[in-house]
């Protein structure tokens, strides 16, 4: 008996995935604001701190104003695409249950692919100025806390904060504070009495064994962090952890998602096929908000 799929169907499949994606982007994707993205790339303006309000101290005076520093930033997003081939005999079940074994893994990959764009944004070379001529490196001599053969440390998570306050929080005051992190710096985290005592801290830095907030941060535990020195978790000299505001980096929606399922007639025993696609970016908004903190693991 041949297998058909109705419309209603196909977007049963498309609503329930799509809906796994946005369920499980409780980590670093939700943290930023997002924006529409026509065509391969969008320039977006960044205003700079408006300030030297002067007093009125004269009768009719006349008004000298200022001109705000705008920059601008292009933000580019890329398509990336999964599919998968299932048995006709199962498709109809995989398709109608959201969250089956297919759905998830899909859902979570795709979950993982937008982990990946937003650790790349946060030091990545920007396309810059009004027609995207021009490029900004990210600022390693003011924005990055080297490893000096330390793991991560109350040190560490101290001049970070510090680097975020005194050069970025004059107007960002509202905007929550936030560090990404893998299970290694948890563990060193853990070996800190000041972390895991609650005598420090009116409020509790650990529960259920994970680290939720420190010192102002709320951490994040992510397993795609970069490893400058190309090696595995934990045993990186040179992992790149990301101390941040909600606001320090800016995600982009280009094309509409597809989420489709069909029959493949060149393959032996003629699969469905579940295929996937979605087309997103990232791009950092300002170099004080992030900051970059490498740790040894090894230390």
């Amino acid at each position: 008996m041949s297998v058909t799929i109705t419309a209603a169907e196909r977007m049963t499949y498309q609503d329930g995935f799509f809906n796994n994606v946005e369920d499980m982007n409780t980590g670093l994707w939700s943290i930023f604001p997002s924006t529409d993205v026509e065509g391969e790339m969008k320039r977006v303006d960044f205003i700079d701190i408006i300030d030297g309000v002067k007093s009125a101290n004269s009768r009719f005076t006349p008004i000298s104003g200022v001109d705000p520093l705008h920059t601008n930033r292009w933000l580019a997003t890329q398509v990336n695409y999964q599919a998968v081939h299932v048995d006709p005999k199962d498709v109809k079940n995989i398709i109608m249950d959201p969250k089956s074994n297919y759905m998830m893994k899909l859902a979570n990959a795709f979950t993982r692919k937008r982990e990946d764009i937003i650790i790349e944004a946060f030091d990545a070379t920007v396309t810059t100025g009004e027609k995207g001529a021009t490029t900004q490196a990210f600022d390693t001599g003011n924005q990055q806390i080297a490893a000096n053969g330390t793991n991560l440390t109350l040190d560490k998570l101290n001049e970070a904060l510090y680097i975020l306050e005194s050069r970025a929080y004059a107007d960002q005051s509202s905007e929550q504070l936030y560090f990404v992190y893998s299970p290694k710096q948890k563990q060193a985290l853990l070996k800190i009495a000041e972390v895991v005592s609650s005598d420090f801290s009116v409020h509790k830095s650990l529960v259920d064994g994970k680290v939720t907030s420190f010192m102002g941060f709320t951490f994040i535990m992510s397993n795609r962090l970069i490893a400058g020195d190309g090696l595995g978790a934990g045993v990186s000299t040179n992992r790149e952890c990301y101390a941040f505001t909600g606001d320090a980096l800016l995600t982009g929606q280009g094309l509409s998602r597809i989420a489709d399922i069909d029959i493949r007639k060149d393959m032996v025993k003629f699969p469905w096929q579940l295929y996937v696609q979605e087309d997103v970016g990232a791009v950092r908004m300002q170099e004080e908000l992030v900051v970059q903190v490498i740790c040894n693991e090894t230390a």
